[in-house]
């Protein structure tokens, strides 16, 4: 006989699961087609050029992403590419990032639980990030993507504790943003910032002038860390910047069309965050201003339309939805039936 589940299940078995969702996969095979060889061959280019500041694809510049995934997975081959291989050991820094996703949203989920359920909502939060079906392949690949949620699930947890030491944890919820932005463009970081900003009007809680000092220092930290690169770029090439930022600001496809595709692609994508996402929103909708509900609503409900704008129709844009979605669908689970949970 199996032993009986314990729920919650304990940090031992919480870090057990995450580290056997995570290791697997990294290693010991070539690189998949798509996202995987094209990130690898990147870092290759800047393993052999000695360039960090232009991302290149076979020696052309590639302008899709900016360059700090790049930077940590290169670090990674530099450091352990003798040992494991090339292009295992860029794909370690895709297990890392995980690793702190699903750290950061347990501690969103927890600190934003109600008294006493803490431990059990942040262990829903992390189980399902981990259980999402878009995540599977995507988190064992070499993409700039995990990056971006790794600083959302971060961003998350410094924007839900923002009533204490608004300075530093403003700073910190800017910092967030900046890697995201960093990382994978402006999207993820002006859904986020848009939903701080509309949930400091929103929440009773933190509508009051010391959220001015959060907001402030947010903005402060993201702008230095944004424009960091950019400008680097634009002192080096000023030709490529322009490229660059063409690029990362223009729609690509047909809003209509994008938004029919990634309802139909997050379907299976997010599940099961999603289904537990709406019975959370459903089951808590007399506390919809608050700050545990709020934030993890808006942030989906901005991520859907965000990213059907910029295009282009890829599933992996679909990961902007998944860290709201889990972080939502965690105060759903307490309030099922045991068999369900």
């Amino acid at each position: 006989m199996l032993p009986r589940l314990q729920l919650p299940p304990s940090h031992a078995v919480l870090i057990a699961l995450a580290a056997a969702f995570v290791a697997p996969g990294l290693v010991g095979h070539d690189p998949w087609r798509a996202f995987d060889v094209i990130a690898i061959e990147i870092v290759q280019q800047m393993h052999l050029s000695g360039d960090w500041m232009v991302p290149r694809l076979a020696g052309e510049p590639w302008l899709e992403d900016p360059p700090l995934y790049h930077w940590l997975a290169l670090a990674f081959a530099k450091a352990l590419g003798w040992l494991l291989g090339f292009h295992n050991a860029v794909r370690l820094a895709s297990g890392l990032l995980v690793m702190a996703a699903l750290w950061f949203l347990y501690l969103a989920s927890r600190h934003s639980a109600p008294p006493g359920d803490g431990r059990a909502t942040g262990a829903s939060a992390a189980l399902l990030l981990m259980g999402s079906v878009g995540l599977m392949v995507h988190a064992h690949e070499a993409v700039p993507d995990l990056a971006a949620v790794a600083a959302s699930c971060a961003a998350l947890f410094f924007l839900i504790v923002s009533n204490k030491k608004r300075i530093k944890t403003g700073l910190a919820f800017g910092a967030c943003l900046g890697i995201a932005f960093l990382s994978a463009g402006p999207v993820v970081p002006a859904v986020l910032g848009a939903t701080a900003l509309v949930a400091h009007l929103a929440c009773d809680e933190w509508r009051n002038a010391r959220a001015l000092r959060f907001l402030a220092a947010a903005a402060g930290a993201f702008l230095v860390l944004a424009v960091s690169w950019p400008l680097a770029l634009q002192l080096r090439a000023p030709e490529l910047a322009q490229a660059w930022w063409h690029g990362a600001t223009q729609a690509r496809g047909e809003f209509g069309a994008n938004l029919r595709y990634y309802l139909a692609t997050a379907s299976w994508f997010a599940w099961p965050a999603w289904p537990l996402a709406l019975w959370s929103a459903w089951t808590l909708r007399r506390e919809w201003r608050s700050p545990r509900v709020f934030v993890p609503l808006a942030a989906a409900l901005l991520a859907l339309p965000a990213i059907a704008w910029a295009g282009p129709r890829q599933d992996i844009n679909t990961m902007a939805l998944l860290a709201p979605l889990a972080l939502l669908g965690a105060h759903g689970v307490a309030r099922l039936r045991r068999g369900a949970t």
